[in-house]
């Protein structure tokens, strides 16, 4: 017993030996583990720097690239950043980690030689002292002691609550330095991380990349790189991550040392310097190489005489790889130029812009070459700008408010002046370029702003019709169709035709040029003015014109010719410029008709193009080399007078007019040396005779036109808009000859017989508004007929009779739906053919055309222009037929709702004339509770019916609607006659009433003496597919000897009774029925019962739906004739007892003579 004592004590002692061991070797060795880590972390750093520095010790004074690659090295590797103090913890273990994070870091305290050595960051904040960074810098070198007094620790605290200013990256080359601009730019606790990225080690890869990304910029702007410096500059946080500034920053680079990266002196000055960012996205892929001189972001770069870096000074928001670059052109040197488009209109003088604009700026490397401006309008750049319905007007500089400064072409122009240019501008790329007011002393490499105005004008309401129909490319001739309905649904089908180009559903094309001399003398007696009326004068009637597409361009000419108004619809546009218009200079007709011609060369497809030239003198002036000018000034020298019958011959038009006003038609020609000189009287004189005299140079210019239509005016400032207007007309007039109108009338209609039974064509000819005379219409050979054969209505005209201008030529004959169009009307279910516009009643406005039937198979025109045969064809109207709707109004009486929703009634109507018909289904029509009764109503409306007679009758298999009997039908033959009337609703009423068709069987329990029996059991099968299944639950019988089986549908039914009373048989036989229960009409028996009424009859029956049986059931002594289980337990018992007899007996008999066979 002490054995095993003893061997107990010893164990529980070597337990709290092993418990106390280990609880002093926690308390010993917590703080200790803590202290060695971040020792052996400072240790693993000293190491590195030492390993570092000695390598750097090993280079050579020459191998800057190595060099940096070795910094790189070290600030993956090693992570010197820039740090600000963390704020201390109150414990040992806080203080050691704290050594740890500033190990690394240097400060403003460290000696040069650690930082010519391995380069140092700086963090400082505003409060910080000398002091305190030495105080910082003993403690990341381990030697401070591992605790602080309260005091420091609260020193420390606050110094880590100021925000960072500045953060300082420097190596033997640079010093970079990041400013915050802006409060909290620089988030606490963040350090600066710099990677010069050089062609060697570690960034080589990254290099490549940086000068790829710079390549193409360089190629997209056409200059090259001389060389680049990069850095890969970015804010770390406190757990390692790359953050952007939380505002803008300000960076500089100050190089201890010029620098540059290229050796050769030439290459580097004739460079340009810029600084440009590689912005990134947020996946850190460059999204954008962006110079930042040109956005301002650049604030200082200073170069030496060698164009070698020595600081610059630049802001951002963002952090990635910055490169100074070296740049040059490698031909001449450029203006950049930033075009800013604006797209929009002209409004009470104010110029609206297009909403939903979004447009970035365009950016133009300009030297010597021409700016089409018209390049900015594609549908690449206004697609999803303009609305649909403007047409392009013009183009205007800086302010489109003055209407002024309207060009189509800029150039840069170097001036005298070394590295100074000038924009310029003008209509015509060629010649007449003036200085851009603010644009005329631009530097070289130097990025200018140019806002850019693009005038539209709006289509509609501006004078080129409605806007409906459709501009067709070709001209053709002004025609209409019409289909006019009468009160008796007849129609007056009308075909008319005009000697005048287009119509309002194919719109003839017109541009129109107007050519106008604005020289100094066209400021004489109202000559101005009398212009400015004649060209509203024009374009109000052209713009008047529902037949006509019109367009406008305006050249204005005096020593040279410009486009004054670029291709517009607006009338009103082009009246509000040519009213501001200020005569000035010489007479120019060359270049006059020169731009005029270079407007029709845009002319649309298609378009008829008219030139009208305006003048109110001589020409003076013609165009010479090197877009100069030269003539007499104002004489007409012989050079000036071939170049404007040259430019005459040059135009190239569907129609050319001439117009002098007040213009005297005698000019005299004189020779290229003539010159004015002074006489012996000191009057200025031709010093030369005239070469030819009295020159009517207007119809010399007529004569030389190759132009076809063609005409020359000579008119005073009173009668100028006159001519204008005669010129409008002109313009539509089409003189055709040989014209025959045919009409072939399609199958759905037919004409309407008049007097004699014959069809009428009746023949109306116009002058304006005023009928013509029979004896006219009889000269020019025009007739009208119908040919039966081939349902044809020809307006003919003799073969040489020429349509007159401002004559309508038309054909009618009336005409009503025929059989057919009803057959197709009820076989489309509708109408399909859609009218064309402006077809008649049932395209009234072209806008939102009604759908009919359409009149003919086919309709044109033929006829004889300049020698050739046209044939064009005509609008197409439509008919509709005189329509009727029938209304089947359907009451139901007995049905809940939720049963009317699958009710699936049908009728079947024809017309009375009629074999057959059409079936409607009452399925998915909205049914109404007629008041507060379970009645509801629906009606179906057939549309669309051809007036007459039409019988109604109700499908009567439709009708049966399961659990219900339909009582009642009305009418109660189930069909009735409707008349239909056209334009008018006819209404035919049906009502069904309907019963539940559900019966019951009633069962009466009762014995002989005629009590009733409770407690018998039954149950009811009903037939399904030949075999009977049970339906609901076993019922007993109450004390009124009764159970009821109710809800039963019609049909065949078994009754069983499954349990009797005590003392009573049990039904032997299932009882057998059918409900409804029948017997002949009239009778009655111990079923039905004497005073029950049939639930319904025919001729033969009485229908019962609900029945009772009475059973009765005799005790068992009473040997019930239907047997009973009594009299087989009787006989079982007795049985029973027989067999123990019998057994008893035996058993003792055998035991017996056991006992004798024992006694033995």
């Amino acid at each position: 017993m002490k054995r095993k004592m003893k061997k107990k004590l010893i164990a529980f002692m070597l337990c709290m030996v092993l418990v106390i061991c280990n609880s002093v070797s926690i308390l010993a060795d917590a703080p200790a583990a803590a202290t060695t880590t971040a020792e052996n972390q400072v240790g693993e750093t000293k190491t590195a720097k030492n390993e570092k520095s000695s390598e750097e010790n090993k280079s050579t004074d020459d191998n800057d690239t190595s060099k940096q690659s070795e910094e790189t090295d070290e600030t993956k590797d090693e992570a010197p950043e820039a740090t600000t103090t963390e704020k201390k913890e109150e414990t040992t273990e806080a203080s050691t980690e704290k050594k740890d994070e500033t190990s690394g870091t240097t400060t403003k305290a460290k000696n040069e030689t650690e930082k010519a050595d391995e380069g140092t960051t700086e963090a400082t904040t505003k409060k910080k002292d000398d002091t305190e960074a030495a105080d910082e810098t003993s403690e990341s070198d381990g030697k401070k002691e591992a605790t602080t007094t309260e005091e420091e620790k609260t020193t420390a605290a606050e110094e880590n609550t100021e925000a960072l200013t500045e953060l300082t990256y420097e190596n033997d080359e640079v010093k970079i330095t990041v400013s915050a601009n802006t409060e909290n730019a620089i988030p606490e606790g963040t350090t600066l991380q710099v990677v010069p990225v050089v062609n060697s080690g570690d960034t080589a890869g990254q290099y490549q990349e940086v000068e790829q990304q710079l390549g193409e910029k360089a190629t997209e702007e056409e200059y090259d790189i001389t060389g680049f410096l990069a850095y890969d500059i970015s804010l770390i946080d406190e757990d390692g991550n790359e953050i952007e500034p939380d505002g803008e920053v300000q960076v500089s680079m100050d190089y201890k040392n010029s620098v540059s990266p290229v050796a050769e002196e030439k290459a580097l000055t004739d460079s340009d310097v810029t600084v440009m960012h590689l912005e990134e996205d947020e996946n850190g892929q460059v999204k954008e190489v962006v110079d930042m001189a040109e956005n301002s972001q650049l604030k200082q770069m200073d170069m030496t005489d060698k164009n070698e870096i020595q600081k610059t000074e630049f802001v951002t928001k963002s952090f990635s790889v910055f490169t100074i670059i070296w740049t040059y052109q490698t031909n001449t040197k450029t203006i950049n130029l930033n075009i800013y488009p604006y797209y929009g209109y002209i409004e009470n003088g104010e110029f609206i812009q297009f909403e939903g604009e979004n447009i970035e700026k365009e950016k133009v490397y300009f030297n010597q070459d021409t700016l089409n401006l018209n390049t900015y309008r594609g549908d690449e750049y206004t697609s999803d700008i303009v609305p649909d319905g403007y047409s392009f007007s013009d183009i205007k500089l800086e302010d489109p408010q003055t209407l002024g400064t309207s060009a189509n072409y800029l150039k840069i122009y170097k001036t005298s002046y070394r590295n100074n240019y000038k924009l310029q501008y003008s209509n015509n790329q060629n010649r007449g370029y003036n200085d851009l007011d603010h644009y005329t002393g631009l530097q070289a490499n130097t990025t200018y702003d140019l806002d850019v105005y693009y005038i539209y004008t709006n289509d509609s309401g501006t004078g080129s019709g409605d806007g409906g129909g459709t501009v067709v490319g070709d001209v053709t001739l002004s025609k209409t169709k019409q289909a006019i309905r009468n009160d008796d649904g007849t129609y007056d089908l009308t075909l008319s035709i005009k000697g005048e180009v287009g119509s309002v559903r194919e719109k003839a094309k017109i541009d129109v040029v107007m050519v106008l001399d604005t020289s100094g003398s066209m400021k004489d007696n109202g000559k101005m003015q009398s212009a400015q009326n004649a060209v509203a004068t024009l374009v109000n009637s052209l713009s008047e014109q529902d037949t006509v597409d019109a367009r406008y361009s305006v050249v204005n000419f005096a020593d040279e010719g410009q486009v004054l108004v670029d291709w517009t619809k607006s009338s009103s546009y082009v009246k509000t410029v040519v009213n501001r218009l200020n005569p000035d200079g010489g007479t120019n007709y060359e270049d006059g008709l020169g731009v005029g011609q270079s407007q029709l060369n845009n002319a649309r497809d298609g378009a008829q193009t008219i030139l009208i030239f305006l003048t109110d003198g001589e020409p003076t002036y013609h165009n010479a080399s090197f877009g100069d000018v030269e003539g007499g000034g104002s004489f007409t020298k012989e050079t000036t007078y071939e170049h404007s019958l040259k430019a005459a011959r040059s135009v190239s038009a569907s129609q050319f007019y001439i117009i002098g006003l007040e213009m005297n038609s005698s000019t005299d020609i004189y020779p290229d040396d003539t010159e004015y000189e002074r006489d012996r009287w000191g009057n200025y004189v031709l010093n030369r005779d005239p070469i030819k005299n009295d020159v009517d140079i207007l119809q010399e210019m007529y004569n030389a036109s190759a132009v076809k239509e063609k005409d020359k005016y000579n008119a005073t400032t009173d009668d100028l808009s006159k001519v204008f207007g005669e010129i409008a007309e002109n313009v539509r007039y089409y003189p055709c000859s040989n014209v025959v109108v045919k009409d072939k009338l399609s199958p759905h209609v037919q004409p309407v017989l008049g007097e004699n039974e014959k069809v009428t064509c009746t023949i109306q000819v116009l002058n304006g508004s005023t009928d013509v005379t029979e004896a006219e219409i009889a000269e020019g050979g025009i007739t009208a007929q119908y040919n039966e054969q081939d349902k044809t209505v020809v307006l003919d005209f003799k073969d040489d009779y020429t349509l007159k201008q401002n004559y309508i030529y038309s054909v009618t004959v009336k005409i009503e739906p025929s059989d057919e169009a009803y057959e197709k009307y009820q076989s489309d279910k509708g109408y399909l053919d859609i009218p064309d516009a402006g077809t008649g009643t049932h395209a009234s406005d072209g806008t939102d055309p009604g759908n009919g039937i359409y009149s003919n198979t086919e309709a044109n025109v033929e006829y004889s222009y300049n020698n050739e045969r046209k044939n064009e064809d005509f609008p197409k109207p439509v008919i509709q037929l005189q329509l009727g709707n029938l209304i089947i109004e359907k009451t139901i009486i007995g049905l809940t709702e939720e049963e009317l929703n699958d009710y699936d009634l049908s009728f079947g109507i024809k017309a009375k004339n009629e074999t057959s018909g059409q079936t409607i289904s009452f399925d998915g029509v909205d049914w109404e509770r007629v008041g507060s009764t379970e009645n509801y109503k629906a009606q179906y409306t057939l549309s669309g019916l051809r007036p007459g007679e039409y019988i109604v009758t109700e499908d009567q298999d439709s009708a049966i609607v399961n659990g219900y009997r339909l009582k009642s039908i009305t009418p109660a033959s189930g069909n009735q006659t409707a008349v239909v009337t056209a334009s008018s609703d006819t209404k035919v009423s049906f009502v069904n009433e309907y019963v539940p068709s559900t019966g019951s069987i009633t069962i009466i329990k009762k014995d002989t003496t005629g009590e009733v029996i409770e407690g018998a059991k039954f149950i009811i099968k009903k037939e399904d597919n030949g075999s009977f299944i049970q339906i609901g639950e076993e019922k007993n019988t109450g004390s009124d000897g009764k159970i009821i089986f109710d809800n039963l549908e019609e049909g065949k039914y078994q009754i069983i009774e499954t349990q009797s009373k005590e003392g009573y048989s049990l039904l032997a036989e299932p009882i057998e029925v059918n409900l409804p229960y029948k017997v002949a009409k009239g009778e009655k028996d111990n079923i039905t019962g004497e005073s029950n009424t049939p639930d319904y009859s025919d001729e033969t029956y009485d229908y019962y739906l609900n029945i009772s049986y009475t059973i009765i059931n005799n005790k068992l002594f009473d040997m019930p004739e239907a047997g009973g289980r009594n009299i087989f337990l009787l006989t079982l018992a007795g049985t029973a007892m027989i067999a123990l007899a019998a057994g008893s007996t035996i058993y003792y008999r055998r035991r017996r003579g056991a006992h004798n066979k024992t006694g033995r």
